[in-house]
């Protein structure tokens, strides 16, 4: 008999995803371990990826919301409302699990009974499960980390997994208010969350490859990243804050200076000189320009500036010819 711990909400936020949404849930009732809901909330897609879905609601493990376009942090808010256990976790519409990767993480979580979230590791080449990383666990607690290894570069580092590998607790999860859902965010809504729950809580990490993204052309996160944008956790700094303890707040104002010189740096590469400037200038604190990490991407910034028009004119010289 299974106990109530073991029963996980799977939630999937769908928008214009067709087929591909067909293989997602295969890998989801796939799995070998059993006990879940699924919870597909429909953000508002205007392709046919409803027909597709429809079928597998005769499941009764399977439920189907829709609401007007939103985003997908505020589909997955919405589905993890829904929610009927105590524990919920996330897949795209268009990535796939191995059959072992519930299974997995609950037992992780089980073994590591102080920590309330788990993240796998994903890849983008479908492969078998390498065995190797079967019992590399790793728990990251963010006060030893400060102390020890700390440097913006490198918790950016230790925070890049995918909310596709995440279980987490229904409760922490709200308490921490879940996904960044402002203005129909379609960047960053994830590392959002992700960057606040690694820097409160003990998190649970795995090595073991247990999610296959699928990388679209068109899809909402590659149209995103070609885009000159700024990442919530640098316009929204302070929602980001204020979710932080006091003796985190300096070390987290010079991390968040260092994500603004990435987004500046991203747009001096792209010549808009004028917007990565008052980036720079809006969004940093000047107390965190003293950092190694922050000085060298402020000079490259600085490099791109004054170079921008000799490019722009070396191009149109090269386009005439």
């Amino acid at each position: 008999m299974k106990i109530k711990d073991d029963f996980i909400s799977v939630i999937i936020p769908l928008y214009n995803k067709g087929k591909l949404i067909i293989d997602t849930i295969e890998s989801i009732l796939a799995q070998s371990h059993q006990h879940f809901e699924i919870i597909i909330v429909n953000d508002g897609s205007t392709d046919k990826s409803i027909e597709y879905v429809t079928p597998y609601t005769a499941d009764s493990r399977v439920t189907l919301i829709t609401q007007v376009n939103s985003g997908p942090g505020s589909a997955r808010n919405t589905g993890v409302q829904k929610a009927k256990y105590s524990r919920v976790s996330f897949i795209d519409a268009d990535d796939v699990w191995h059959t072992d990767f519930l299974s997995h993480a609950i037992q992780s979580l089980k073994s590591q009974s102080h920590s309330k979230c788990f993240f796998g590791t994903s890849t983008k080449i479908k492969k078998q499960l390498d065995h190797r990383y079967d019992n590399e666990l790793s728990l990251f607690c963010f006060n030893d980390f400060r102390q020890s290894h700390f440097t913006c570069k490198s918790f950016k580092k230790r925070c890049d997994v995918s909310a596709c590998t995440m279980v987490i607790d229904k409760e922490i999860f709200l308490e921490v208010g879940g996904f960044f859902d402002k203005e129909r965010c379609l960047y960053g809504e994830d590392s959002f969350l992700i960057t606040t729950l690694f820097v409160n809580y003990p998190i649970l990490l795995s090595k073991r490859p247990l999610l296959h993204v699928r990388t679209q052309p068109d899809g909402l996160g590659a149209q995103s990243k070609m885009k000159i944008v700024i990442r919530p956790l640098v316009e929204y700094q302070q929602l980001f804050l204020g979710k932080i303890g006091t003796a985190n707040q300096s070390i987290l104002k010079d991390y968040v200076s260092y994500l603004t010189t990435l987004d500046s740096k991203k747009m001096s590469q792209k010549g808009i000189a004028i917007k990565s400037i008052k980036t720079l200038i809006k969004y940093s604190h000047l107390s965190s320009f003293l950092k190694a990490d922050i000085i060298k991407n402020t000079l490259v910034i600085i490099i791109n500036i004054l170079l921008s028009p000799i490019l722009k004119i070396y191009k149109n010289v090269k386009d005439k010819f």
